[in-house]
């Protein structure tokens, strides 16, 4: 499969409460952009069904990852599928920690790159993340915070990320190369 082989894919995570996606059509929507705009057709209605069927419990907390890969395809980087997408799901079942605890990041020396299509997009090119990630743990941090080659703050290895000035909140624009996040959109809404 190009996803494992190339990282040729895209996949969306979310809150599920009570067995209920929160903001079910935002996660969904964005993940079937995210995959149109990789080339790989998938239809938002499989993905609304897969979602469901991937819940086990209807009064289940937790989280759910979907992925869309390309599905297989032959030897190269040329984006060529020998069939339909792939699409995994996984639930991890557990309450959400509400409010979130504080994290303490580490900067990173590892650059967001504002004009790399994956920086956008929450693919599975996540290399970047897991090293940053590995070496802020390794300096007794929680995660990695990340900023552009221009030297502005772009995200966290997981998160977009805010800044609060008396009644004022600012995030970080898109065209630093930040994920257009669900929970970023809503706030910003």
């Amino acid at each position: 499969d190009r996803g494992l082989m190339l990282g040729d894919g895209v996949f969306d995570t979310s809150l599920v409460v009570a067995g209920k996606v929160l903001l079910m059509e935002a996660h969904l929507e964005r993940l079937a952009k995210d995959a149109a705009a990789l080339g790989i057709d998938v239809d938002p209605g499989t993905l609304r069904s897969f979602a469901a069927d991937a819940i086990p419990d209807e009064a289940e907390d937790g989280a759910l990852r979907l992925t869309v890969t390309r599905g297989p395809g032959p030897r190269g980087v040329a984006p060529r599928a020998l069939g339909e997408a792939t699409l995994i799901s996984k639930f991890d079942p557990g309450k959400p920690a509400f409010p979130a605890p504080p994290i303490r990041l580490a900067c990173s020396d590892i650059l967001r790159n504002p004009s790399a299509p994956s920086s956008r997009r929450k693919t599975l090119s996540y290399t970047d993340a897991v090293i940053g990630t590995q070496r802020a743990k390794a300096a007794g941090f929680d995660d990695a915070l990340y900023f552009t080659p221009g030297g502005h703050a772009a995200c966290t290895s997981i998160a977009n990320i805010f800044g609060r000035f008396g009644e004022t909140l600012v995030t970080p624009p898109l065209e630093d190369g930040v994920v257009d996040g669900i929970m970023r959109a809503w706030l910003l809404k």
